[in-house]
């Protein structure tokens, strides 16, 4: 079967300055490998970074038009929407940003072909930006999705728990499939990798170890971070990624906090096995199933995070705690717990890792 993949961004096989490769790019990119591993055809159309091109990376075909501009952090590539695309049997749209959906959409319409889309969460306007970015968010949530939603013949979403959190979502309730995230969890779990961490960031061998890792932006709260940290003696933080916040966050950290920016993968592991708790403090309803988490649970290690209704079914009581949304005085409290008891955390560690075994071993 052919099938034709829009993205908004999709990940280089090579880290590139200022061009989105989050969760959302992710999972595009590991469903994309996957359906090549069942023996489909599939063909990805994507902004580039800068020059257009077109490639083949772990089978999939990928075509990156040519970068003209951005609107915040999001590439604008003006021939995502010139219907030039090839035959396919079905369209998958990766709902990220706004402009890998019109183009596939566009693609649906001229081809006949059906199209599924893959909600990560953009369906409620949040002020952030410039004036021009705020009214864009504002006509695609507020204006343009329910009609994009009404006009696709699935949506999936990686936990039927985000409904609790979208009314927008929930209207479609009768379309919706739960397909659930999945990551290859071996190569996370590396302990000897995790021993090199603390000469990697420079921390110090006997502090206990509370780790983000994503971008820098307001609704994945790592200023909450900075601003609990200093409240902590024996406790070394890192916050790492990149994003609009970066310069305001290390302005205000404390001698405790590092904030390296972008990190690699073998970077994102030994932190991940060197940490004591992962923490993505998220006070935004537009997050759904971050895929770190369960890359920190394939390390083994216990997840902080808050109690937005859609990861009630990811972090449970047994592999972490949560605490309200935008209440730093409940990470504080979060914090202390698994700093203050090698027992407890010890606990969680074991079941994160047996967790992430049972439920997280299929690449999707």
């Amino acid at each position: 079967m052919k099938i034709a993949v829009h993205s908004s961004h999709y990940p280089y096989p090579e880290h590139k300055e200022r061009y989105i490769s989050g969760g959302g790019e992710k999972v595009a990119r590991l469903v994309s490998e996957g359906l090549v591993e069942k023996g489909h055809e599939v063909t990805v159309y994507t902004a580039s970074n800068g020059s257009p091109s077109q490639s083949i990376h772990n089978g999939v075909r990928v075509v990156r038009y040519r970068r003209m501009g951005s609107i915040g952090r999001t590439s604008v590539a003006p021939k995502q929407f010139v219907p030039e695309f090839d035959d396919a049997d079905v369209i998958h749209i990766h709902n990220t940003t706004p402009p890998g959906v019109f183009s596939g959409l566009l693609h649906s319409y001229t081809s006949g072909s059906p199209a599924i889309l893959t909600h990560h969460g953009t369906d409620r306007y949040v002020p952030e930006g410039s004036i021009i970015k705020r009214t864009l968010n504002y006509l695609y949530a507020e204006v343009f999705l329910e009609p994009i939603l009404s006009n696709v013949d699935a949506i999936t979403i990686p936990t039927t728990a985000y409904l609790s959190e979208s009314p927008t979502i929930e209207k479609y309730r009768g379309k919706v499939i739960e397909v659930p995230n999945g990551i290859s969890t071996e190569k996370y779990y590396n302990p000897e990798l995790g021993n090199k961490a603390d000469e990697i960031f420079n921390i110090c061998s006997d502090n206990f170890v509370v780790a983000f890792i994503g971008d820098l932006i307001p609704k994945k709260g790592p200023d909450m971070l900075v601003e609990v940290a200093d409240q902590f003696d024996q406790v070394s933080f890192i916050i790492a990624g990149d994003g609009p916040m970066i310069d305001k966050l290390r302005q205000r950290a404390p001698k405790n906090t590092k904030i390296p920016g972008y990190i690699s993968d073998e970077e994102k592991i030994a932190l991940l096995n060197r940490a004591d708790a992962f923490c993505l403090p998220s006070r935004n309803h537009t997050e759904v199933f971050p895929l770190v988490f369960l890359e920190a649970f394939a390390a083994g290690t216990p997840v902080i995070t808050s109690d937005l209704g859609t990861f009630d079914n990811i972090v449970t009581q047994d592999v972490g705690v949560r605490f309200q949304r935008g209440n730093k005085s409940g990470l504080s409290s979060c914090i202390h717990q698994l700093a203050n008891s090698q027992q407890e955390k010890d606990r969680l560690s074991a079941a994160a890792k047996k967790n992430q075994k049972n439920t997280g071993g299929q690449v999707l």
